[in-house]
């Protein structure tokens, strides 16, 4: 249980430095794309932390631009994107989410999240039978 406290503080620390990297708000670009690639929404609220508001403001245009070029060159079709930025500071991401956007459509019924949490726990889920077999070896098969 350790390993994994100390994993977790390593993350946030490590997540904390790259929401200060000046790549970041290229990331944040990146993360809004890839939520409207997912949601399939035209309509969406876009949720971040509040500290990183003012970053996701300079670039949400770009993003849906990018957006759509992505889908007219992937379909030949002309997509509308609506993006709403939640500016409330009661509805803002957690700082313990290491950064990143969460995308809403149909009333919060659909959800994207795209942040550096939700990625990690992303990661460790498809890496578990790797660690598994790590642990405890590669477990035999009854034939």
């Amino acid at each position: 249980m350790a390993t994994s406290t100390t994993n977790l503080t390593l993350f946030h620390q490590r997540s904390n430095a790259v929401s200060r990297d000046q790549n970041y708000p290229s990331l944040l670009q990146k993360l809004i794309v890839q939520s409207l690639i997912k949601i399939e929404e035209s309509d969406v609220e876009l949720y971040c932390r509040s500290e990183d508001l003012a970053t996701v403001k300079k670039v949400v245009g770009a993003a849906v631009t990018e957006y759509k070029q992505i889908m007219k060159t992937a379909s030949g079709i002309d997509v509308e994107a609506n993006v709403t930025l939640n500016e409330s500071k009661e509805k803002a991401l957690s700082a313990s989410t290491g950064g990143g956007v969460t995308m809403t459509a149909q009333e919060g019924r659909i959800v994207c999240e795209n942040t550096m949490e939700a990625r990690l726990k992303l990661v460790y889920e498809e890496l578990l039978p790797s660690i598994r077999a790590i642990l405890f070896g590669e477990l035999a098969t009854p034939n």
